[in-house]
């Protein structure tokens, strides 16, 4: 049974400390005298000063929805503390960050950290401080996972990158599972509620369109067509998605988000960027990944034996999820999830060449999951 009450995680981290708040820069401005201030709130870096602070600008045109920056840092002591640091704040860019002020993604990030982070042992960024203000500023400070490589959205997952991300899911959703109504989550959405669900009403048409104008070659005429009957069933199957068995998701489990690191001693995948985190049914992240993130051919050969490999692991901790129901789930939340596809690449600013690129994977990969499934069927 999961115990509510706060301590340390699983992998030894204690609970993210923020006061005193501070005031929150941008990640290139951190100056040695602030980050002294902020780490010093973490019981690693309790009496350390830092005494020189080189940002490092990271992801420009990538991490879309933050800006990044490797700090590097020279501190007093020998401490057996990293060199460097990864600094997360809010988007510059006015586009992307009114979407994410809509859907209220750095709170959720934050909330991610402070409550849920040590409730499971899926690998996540070890957190050192973390901090939002009514402005939708935020900050976070966390590990550099230099031995762990970025995946590749446009490339696309290998089989052996899926199933590690098929055994981490089901440890990230397992601790969880149907044990998610409680006033500690109530900073994680509903998959269907007012601040996730309501603004795919509202924003689906007109992203729908956008899709079609940029990448309309991508998607089979059938689909492109369905645009009024897929968003009449959009309701009815977002409270599908929401409905028990129900869990903590990450909500975008694609590879822009994972880290991999084929190294021994090391762990597979680190799953970073937690501003999407739902409530929701946990077959979500895996169709989402194997959907938009793993080329075509190469889905259709294993995504049978990736869901099999999910519910084994989750039996592995507890959970009871039947192969047939979890691949019955599994084909309809494909289905669903070229929402997605369609509101990352109808909404977002598309800053440069590998964003376009990746986006015209993602809309090509979905659209076919959708009539391999055939889709229709759920509208």
């Amino acid at each position: 049974m999961m115990v509510m009450g706060p301590g340390p995680d699983t992998r030894g981290n204690t609970r993210v400390q923020t006061e005193p708040r501070l005031v929150i820069p941008a990640p290139e401005e951190i100056t040695a005298e602030w980050l002294t201030e902020a780490l010093g709130n973490h019981a690693d870096w309790s009496g350390v000063e830092i005494t020189e602070v080189r940002p490092e600008p990271l992801a420009k045109g990538v991490g879309m929805m933050s800006d990044l920056a490797r700090l590097h840092i020279s501190h007093t002591g020998d401490h057996g503390l990293p060199r460097t640091v990864i600094a997360k704040g809010s988007a510059k860019d006015l586009t992307n960050r009114q979407v994410a002020e809509a859907f209220d993604l750095y709170a959720r990030e934050v909330a991610f950290f402070r409550e849920v982070a040590e409730l499971t042992t899926a690998r996540t960024p070890r957190c050192w401080y973390l901090d939002i203000n009514d402005d939708h500023d935020s900050i976070i400070l966390m590990e550099d996972l230099q031995r762990h490589m970025p995946g590749d959205q446009e490339v696309g997952c290998t089989a052996d990158q899926a199933r590690a991300c098929a055994r981490e899911l089901a440890r990230l959703h397992g601790a969880l599972w149907n044990q998610v109504d409680h006033p500690r989550f109530d900073a994680v959405p509903l998959h269907r509620s007012v601040t996730h669900g309501d603004i795919y009403l509202r924003m689906l048409p007109d992203a729908w369109d956008r899709v079609l104008d940029i990448f309309g070659d991508a998607v089979p005429d059938r689909l492109a067509a369905a645009k009024d009957e897929f968003c009449a069933a959009l309701v009815p199957l977002q409270e599908w998605i929401t409905a028990e068995p129900r869990t903590i998701v990450h909500g975008d489990f694609r590879m822009g988000n994972l880290l991999f690191c084929d190294e021994a001693g090391e762990p597979p995948v680190v799953i970073v960027d937690w501003q999407g985190d739902l409530r929701a049914k946990g077959i979500q992240d895996l169709a989402y990944l194997l959907s938009q993130s793993v080329e075509t051919e190469l889905r259709r050969l294993h995504e049978r034996s990736l869901v099999e490999v999910y519910c084994e692991e989750l039996a592995a901790v507890g959970v009871d999820y039947a192969v047939e129901q979890a691949w019955a789930d599994y084909q309809k939340a494909c289905c669903y999830l070229w929402t997605y596809a369609v509101m990352i690449a109808g909404t977002l600013d598309m800053v440069n060449d590998a964003g376009v690129r990746w986006m015209r994977k993602m809309v090509e990969r979905s659209s076919a999951a959708f009539m391999d499934f055939d889709g229709f069927r759920y509208l």
